[in-house]
């Protein structure tokens, strides 16, 4: 069910706050339920934004870095639209595993890192000229 919700209201994606490559799970919905129900299982982020007006409240909640890991692991064999942005979601806290202890990151690091964040964030684009 987890991975249902991912692909669909869900994002997974890669941020570069200076050369640091952040990885983020995201979901954002109206459903406060599910919201709580999913902190339940996976302590994280979660918060409220309301636009005001006529927009009903919407709910936020998102893993970011290693906490992401098991998230990840345990939804990957059921996704089906987002399975390789969680792929490559992996694949970066893994390599960033591997060099944490460094500062700052290697520059074989920092080549892996930004392939791995393009081709992210070449599938997370919409639109008529996305491509897969």
């Amino acid at each position: 069910m987890l991975a249902t919700i991912i692909d669909t209201e869900g994002t997974i994606c890669t941020v570069n706050p200076h050369g640091w490559y952040e990885v983020k799970v995201h979901i954002a919905m109206t459903s406060k339920d599910f919201i709580d129900y999913i902190h339940s299982l996976y302590r994280a982020n979660s918060y409220k934004d309301w636009r005001g007006g006529n927009y009903k409240p919407q709910f936020h909640w998102g893993l970011t870095g290693f906490k992401a890991i098991p998230f990840l692991q345990g939804i990957l064999p059921h996704l089906i639209i987002k399975k390789r942005q969680a792929e490559l979601a992996l694949e970066l806290l893994y390599l960033k595993k591997q060099f944490e202890h460094y500062c700052p990151y290697p520059a074989i690091f920092k080549v892996e890192a930004q392939a791995i964040h393009t081709e992210i964030r070449q599938l997370n684009k919409t639109g008529l000229n996305r491509v897969r």
